[in-house]
């Protein structure tokens, strides 16, 4: 239910409501385009703003089409909490309410889940691959993800998701009663068994030197990826890396992240055709 709608310099605002979850979004609508890009953010610069906030990157681009960006609703949850991964509460879930905002501006604009694609870094790359791993049928472009909240478990960061997910939960704890929650290569186990596993595209740089192995590494474990870059035999799964100095923080340049939208959304078309032959 929209329970609030503003226009906003760069999109049209609207916030949802699920329970205890405020999920706010900015939508750009593009003229003629057949895509979305889902936009996550999870991270807000408590001295400067409060949420909810917004990416501005990427810009409006023909890979990416309507674009709409989403704040982590877990961001709301606690005042004191920078940085987060889409886990929001115990009881509360922020994915499948996020799920479901997201399919509904997809079907207003007239957008197959197919050529949707989850797009996000960091902890937002957390989100990002949870999203596309639960709704099945779209795709996720991650940069620098994080991937395992078990590799984090003797950082800061992990140990406020923790508190604010189980108010006196321990980091590795959570990991072992809630593993698809908050491990990315539990979920994909599960969807690879399954058989529904979604369209993937990794970037990471090399020079990332606390998140290329930890988690990076696990995700292409998973995959069967070349930790160093490359794809799958099935088309699905894609890495690529990077080296630029600045490491996590770093974004790669930008026609790097559109190949790789393109890639996947083409894949798609690609088995899509050779299903109709079939």
């Amino acid at each position: 239910m929209i329970v609030e709608a503003a226009k906003l310099e760069t999109g049209e605002y609207r916030e949802f409501r699920d329970g205890e979850l405020r999920i706010a979004t900015s939508l750009e609508t593009r003229p003629g385009a057949d895509r979305l890009t889902v936009v996550l953010n999870g991270y807000c610069d408590r001295g400067a703003c409060k949420p909810p906030v917004f990416v501005l990157w990427p810009p409006s681009a023909p890979a990416f089409g309507h674009i709409l960006r989403v704040c982590d609703p877990t961001l709301f949850m606690a005042d004191w909490l920078r940085g987060s991964c889409f886990l929001g509460r115990e009881k509360a879930d922020p994915i499948p309410p996020i799920l479901d905002v997201c399919k509904t501006i997809a079907r207003e604009l007239g957008v197959s889940r197919h050529n949707m694609i989850y797009l996000g870094h960091s902890g937002a790359g957390f989100g990002a691959l949870q999203c596309a791993i639960r709704d099945r049928e779209s795709a996720a472009v991650v940069i620098n993800p994080v991937a395992e909240m078990a590799a984090y478990s003797e950082y800061q960061f992990a140990v406020r998701l923790a508190q604010v997910f189980r108010p006196g939960g321990g980091v590795l704890e959570l990991c072992a009663e809630f593993p698809e929650r908050l491990s990315t290569s539990a979920a994909l186990k599960s969807a690879l068994a399954a058989g529904t596993a979604p369209r993937i595209g990794l970037i990471q740089n090399v020079t990332d030197k606390s998140h290329f192995h930890a988690h990076h590494g696990a995700v292409c474990a998973t995959l069967g990826l070349p930790i160093t870059g490359g794809s799958d035999p099935s088309g699905r799964f894609h890495s690529v890396t990077y080296d630029k100095r600045g490491g996590h923080s770093t974004p790669p340049e930008m026609p790097v992240i559109e190949a790789m939208a393109d890639r996947l959304l083409a894949e798609r078309s690609t088995s899509a055709r050779r299903a109709q032959v079939g």
